[in-house]
């Protein structure tokens, strides 16, 4: 049934360099595969990420603004790009845990790839991502920094 496959676990976290402070954290279960039959691939991964902060949001120096803890589903296919032409496409769900302010987020898009010779290709790609409640830095009064509820639809 598959040419190759693969399982893999990832743990990963960053830190905010100057203040050596953990800035995300995340755990993903993953898998891979080519198929013999028509050469075509999957990528499939559910990941956990820990609450974090973004030390850039708030535009104020050392003071984060903090992402709830959310998990993400992610799912993409691919046909044999060794092809004159082929398709991917792809889905995320994103699902925010014990949050006021964040939901849920819904991305999806696809690509079309076509070879011109052996050695280009020209590709052409859409997504649409649907994020009805998200925050995000508004203004600054005094030492209090303002977030706004946004609604992004792209």
């Amino acid at each position: 049934m598959f040419a190759r496959y693969r399982l893999g676990f990832v743990h990963q976290r960053r830190y905010y360099h100057s203040l050596i402070e953990q800035e995300l954290s995340y755990y993903k279960l993953q898998s891979r595969g080519t198929f013999k039959k028509n050469n075509h691939s999957f990528y499939a991964a559910f990941a956990y990420l820990e609450k974090g902060k973004n030390f850039f949001e708030a535009r104020k120096e050392d003071q984060p603004f903090v992402i709830p803890s959310q998990t993400e589903s992610f799912l993409e296919y691919q046909t044999n790009r060794n092809k004159n032409i082929s398709f991917s496409g792809y889905a995320v769900y994103v699902q925010y845990l014990n949050s006021d302010i964040f939901d849920r987020e819904f991305i999806t898009g696809y690509g079309i790839r076509a070879r011109i010779g052996q050695h280009f290709f020209t590709y052409f790609s859409q997504s649409y991502e649907n994020k009805p409640s998200n925050a995000g830095y508004l203004t600054t009064e005094g030492t209090t920094i303002l977030f706004r509820q946004l609604k992004q639809r792209t």
